[in-house]
């Protein structure tokens, strides 16, 4: 979920030189103040949600999933091979071909793999401060 101030931001620093506020008219088509994604791709959304909801159930955090279901050798990352695999073997019913791909928001585009900060931003933040709290 963003805001017209994120989107503006956005727009600048990638040079755009359009009305930034028609576009962003097209894309809250709810009228929130705010875009998401189901807004933006509805199919994305819900196939997140899916396997978010999988995966917290199965090991009540995304965390514990990432330790225990996705990544259990400890890799640094996962591979897209890997985290089909994974997911396979985990039960996962989705596409988890799909899910991989949305995970993927950064534009390092030379990057094959995911990481726990793909996954979940904020628990990756809690390690990397050492918040005894993410454990």
């Amino acid at each position: 979920r963003r805001c017209y101030g994120d989107f503006r931001k956005c727009c600048l620093e990638l040079g755009f030189q359009g009305s930034m506020k028609r576009v962003w008219a097209e894309l809250d088509k709810t009228g929130s103040g705010f875009v998401s994604l189901a807004e933006l791709d509805a199919e994305a959304h819900h196939g997140l949600q899916e396997f978010q909801e999988f995966i917290r159930g199965s090991y009540g955090s995304t965390l514990e999933a990432w330790r225990q279901g996705l990544n259990p050798n400890n890799l640094g990352s996962v591979s897209e091979e890997l985290f089909v695999e994974r997911c396979t073997a985990i039960g996962f019913p989705g596409d988890a071909r799909k899910v991989f791909r949305w995970l993927r928001t950064d534009t390092d585009l030379a990057r094959k793999e995911l990481l726990l900060h793909d996954l979940d931003p904020y628990t990756a933040g809690a390690i990397r401060r050492g918040d005894a709290c993410a454990e």
